[in-house]
């Protein structure tokens, strides 16, 4: 295809987006589920009515559906989805303009609020949480958010969090089955703070709980990071157990996970540190000499400096 050619197409495809596109004051507005499903019928897939619905729904149903004139049940569409092979994450979020969940926006505003060391904000969301709930009072996730914000408070300060939200937080997690992507965003805020016992107890249930989930949206950099941290605090607080040897090893088996280099990196540097702590002092430094090289040969100063202040609270037992 010449430059021209991909242009013009580039541009086609600009103005099909932005025909389909609805905006008021600079907002993408969200479409209707039946408009949503016809812009990937029509416009993504180039499929016909007929071969969408054959065997599944009537071709007529589908047009209702399409028009907006009927709404199907969930389980009607989602094989309309899979015929199509869209997963249904990328039909609910082109159905609300690709906007982030406000879920999704809270954790965003935690994780921006910390790097940037924007205490006020996270004080005003402090603010926020201590006012009384006017509904899901019965439910436990507003009381899991506030503990969020005060584990984000208390890392800045270099603060420990309340006992009583460690053992809210510990008894919520004791109780869920599996560990979802809401889960994996408020566990990744607590190792820091947790017992020797509950670190172990995370260590050895955070794969077990996650497995099944951890392909669903940004889940494996939740769970990776999440091993890194409890690894972290394990090696620190305990450096002649193997657990931590024992979740890296875990880590290392997930096809997830084996291709992020930072995390490929961060957990050379904490199998740097146990062998350290192992008596095997030449071979930590070799692997530390080599995680150096690779991040100095891909410039990230930033993760230079972490490793560099890391590095010695690692190996703090028997430096």
């Amino acid at each position: 295809m010449s430059l021209d050619d991909m242009a013009r197409k580039i541009i086609s495809t600009v103005k099909l987006f932005l025909s389909h596109t609805y905006l008021f004051g600079g907002i993408i507005m969200r479409f209707t589920p039946g408009k949503t499903f016809h812009w990937f019928r029509v416009d993504n897939r180039h499929f016909s009515a007929t071969a969408t619905a054959e065997g599944l729904i009537n071709t007529s149903t589908l047009h209702r559906f399409e028009s907006d004139t009927t709404s199907p049940y969930l389980i009607d569409v989602l094989p309309l989805l899979d015929r199509l092979r869209i997963d249904p994450s990328e039909f609910f979020s082109r159905e609300q303009g690709f906007n982030h969940t406000q879920v999704a926006r809270f954790f965003q505003s935690i994780s921006s609020a910390y790097e940037n060391r924007d205490v006020s904000a996270l004080l005003r969301l402090q603010k926020f949480f201590e006012s009384p709930a006017t509904h899901e009072a019965a439910l436990p996730y507003r009381h899991l958010d506030a503990i969020v914000v005060n584990a984000a408070l208390a890392m800045m300060h270099d603060k420990p969090l309340p006992d009583t939200d460690v053992a809210f937080a510990m008894a919520y997690f004791h109780q869920q089955p599996n560990w979802l992507s809401y889960d994996l965003h408020v566990l990744r805020w607590l190792p820091s703070f947790l017992s020797k016992e509950d670190l172990i107890w995370v260590a050895q249930n955070l794969y077990l709980r996650a497995l099944t989930f951890i392909e669903s949206l940004d889940n494996a950099n939740s769970v990776g990071n999440i091993s890194l941290d409890v690894a972290t605090q394990l090696i620190i607080s305990l450096p002649a157990d193997h657990t931590a040897a024992y979740l890296l090893r875990l880590s290392g088996d997930v096809t997830a996970l084996q291709k992020k280099m930072q995390f490929s990196i961060h957990r050379k540097v904490l199998e740097a540190a146990i062998a350290f702590n192992q008596g095997e002092t030449i071979q930590a430094q070799i692997i530390l000499h080599r995680v150096y090289d690779a991040l100095d040969l891909f410039d990230s100063e930033w993760d230079e400096r972490m490793v560099s202040a890391t590095w010695p609270k690692l190996i703090h037992a028997v430096s």
